[in-house]
């Protein structure tokens, strides 16, 4: 009689453990479930992020675009010169650009054949130009010189004036700008030097934004005669330059005696510019 209980106890509910394992699989498919949705929010994050950074990397790739953009057409410039005149001196020069992060480059310039190196820091083209012009080959760096300084066709006055500066600005206030986005308004402020000018004058600038390779976009003229004032500021609209690297260039003109021309005063370089 005992051992028929104890069978029964042992055997007689089958569906109560069929249950129970029921219960168990749900709880583990359940915590599964609970496991890959925090996987699926894990990799919805990483792919977010990866998508920032190539837009980082998309950024900050555009200013060498266009440097690499700029030094194609100097060379398809060159290779053009080549064609029409006897060959002549070379020179070659080599330019590392490292990124440690934040746009923040650090720059290496070297002249393989002398070994001569310099390092710079950001896209300081001034020290770029400087370094490139104090190893030309000689007669190449007169021939430059003279295009640096040549003229246009109309002689600048003997009693010239002449600008004190060209500086990028914010549209609203005083602040410096040397970093823009293409889509951000800025202004270009012009102030000519007082030191020698007599105690009333007419005067307006042409303003240029130029590329690497010497490429001018026309950024605006100023108002038409300014007079007696030392100082003008030039609004430029959103979008008016793709992104790259410029330098700020503008032409002065004084107004002659009687009002109905306009007399070349010289050009002036002003600030560098990079727009992203």
């Amino acid at each position: 009689m005992s051992s028929e209980k104890a069978s029964t106890s042992d055997g007689g509910n089958p569906g109560g453990r069929i249950r129970a394992t029921k219960a168990q699989l749900q709880e583990q498919l359940t915590e599964a479930l609970s496991k890959l949705q925090a996987l699926q929010a894990e990799l919805d994050d990483s792919r977010k992020e990866v998508k920032s950074l190539q837009q980082q990397l998309a950024d900050r790739q555009a200013p060498m675009a266009e440097a690499s953009e700029g030094i194609t057409e100097l060379q398809s410039e060159s290779s053009s010169h080549v064609e029409k005149t006897p060959p002549g001196p070379k020179s070659t020069f080599r330019i590392e650009l490292y990124d440690p992060g934040a746009g923040n480059y650090q720059g290496k310039i070297e002249h393989p054949y002398t070994g001569t190196k310099k390092a710079f820091t950001g896209l300081d083209m001034v020290a770029i130009e400087s370094f490139i012009r104090s190893l030309l080959p000689q007669s190449e760096r007169s021939l430059n010189n003279q295009q640096a300084t040549k003229a246009p066709a109309s002689t600048p006055d003997a009693d010239a004036i002449r600008l004190k500066r060209i500086v990028s600005l914010h549209a609203r206030d005083e602040i410096p700008l040397s970093i823009l986005e293409h889509e951000q308004p800025f202004r270009v402020q012009l102030e000519l030097d007082t030191t020698e000018l007599d105690e009333h004058y007419n005067w307006s600038a042409t303003v240029y934004a130029k590329t690497i390779s010497g490429k001018p976009y026309p950024l605006g003229k100023t108002a038409e005669p300014l007079v007696d004032v030392p100082k003008a500021d030039l609004y430029v609209l959103p979008d008016t330059l793709k992104p790259g690297v410029y330098k700020l260039e503008a032409e002065l003109y004084r107004q002659q005696t009687g009002g109905h021309q306009w007399a070349y005063q010289g050009n002036k370089v002003g600030d560098w510019i990079q727009v992203n």
